[in-house]
């Protein structure tokens, strides 16, 4: 084995002990090496995204409502290593749109590409965040997506659980006044979080599980009650859900 094969492999291990614990600058002035060339010799040894290449965010109130909502709604979160990034999937480009929008004024970077086509759907994604891995940790504490203990379904996050995770109840056709929820894919605990949270802000939610299917439905006597806590639909999505708010007489 050649001098400087040996001095390469050397300054990769190195690397590979120092990734987690020391900035790029501090790694490349203890191996005498550019920024460059580690990142270079990082993506070479599939090393996980370094910290230093996402912005710190600070975790506000409204991101944790916004990004609770949204997960609520059918988001999800993909982990990699110590951080983890957002994407969500949409038959409607605009809504995605809005999604980036709001989680950029709360901190959480774009993916550069924006909204794009996948498969039949659109699919919009943000940056890798370490602190998306919080969120992670809370929402799949086993790998699986799960309501969190500590949800407080707050007016935003009702309102983005309604936008895409609440329907009008249909019979035969005809659109009637009550709402449906379906939660089937989370825990005993997780449902029974989100029940909670429906009788905290007043309404009496009937709650329907069987082998093949776990729905909550808000009858009419609670949906002056409950739109009034969610506030009318955004602006910006009112020609693609705004029907969601024009409840049959």
């Amino acid at each position: 084995m050649g001098v400087k094969r040996i001095v390469s492999e050397e300054r990769n291990r190195q690397i590979k002990a120092l990734w987690e614990e020391c900035s790029v600058g501090e790694i490349g002035a203890h191996l005498g090496l550019s920024k460059s060339s580690i990142y270079k010799r990082a993506r070479n040894l599939n090393l996980p995204h370094h910290r230093q290449m996402f912005p710190k965010v600070r975790i506000s109130q409204e991101m944790k409502e916004v990004v609770d909502g949204l997960l609520l709604g059918g988001a999800a979160l993909m982990p990699e290593g110590k951080q983890a990034y957002f994407v969500a999937r949409s038959q409607q480009k605009i809504y995605l749109e809005w999604v980036l929008k709001m989680l950029r004024e709360v901190g959480i970077s774009p993916d550069k590409k924006g909204v794009e086509r996948w498969r039949r759907f659109w699919q919009a994604k943000t940056k890798f965040h370490y602190e998306l891995m919080l969120f992670y940790k809370r929402w799949y504490p086993h790998g699986r997506k799960d309501v969190p203990l500590d949800l407080k379904l707050t007016p935003r996050v009702a309102l983005l659980w309604f936008i895409r995770g609440g329907h009008l109840e249909i019979n035969d056709g005809k659109p009637q006044r009550a709402l449906r929820f379906w939660i089937g894919r989370y825990s005993v605990n997780g449902r029974n979080q989100i029940l909670k949270e429906l009788q905290a802000i007043g309404l009496k939610p009937a709650f329907y599980v069987s082998d093949r299917i776990a729905m909550i439905r808000i009858g009419p006597g609670d949906l002056d009650t409950f739109f009034n806590y969610i506030g009318p639909c955004p602006p910006e999505l009112q020609e693609i859900f705004g029907h969601k708010w024009m409840l049959p007489q």
